[in-house]
């Protein structure tokens, strides 16, 4: 369990440092602060997103592998 938190708080630390740097980049083009807003906001929703599924695994993307199998 220990494992799986440590990775959550790396790859999210990485993913939200990567859309804040992006946002800071189209803010300095743009002269604007929302894309730093904007880039933090993407960056929260995807480390959650992929600290989640890790966790509340479902048997579900077994299913979608037997409908695509030919």
């Amino acid at each position: 369990m220990k494992e799986t938190w440590k990775n959550c708080l790396s790859d999210g630390t990485i993913i939200i440092g990567g859309g804040i740097f992006v946002g800071a980049m189209v803010s300095i083009l743009t002269h604007q602060s929302w894309p730093i807003m904007f880039g933090l906001g993407i960056g929260m929703g995807t480390a959650f997103d992929n600290c989640e599924s890790p966790q509340n695994k479902d048997d579900s993307d077994e299913d979608f592998d037997e409908i695509t199998s030919p």
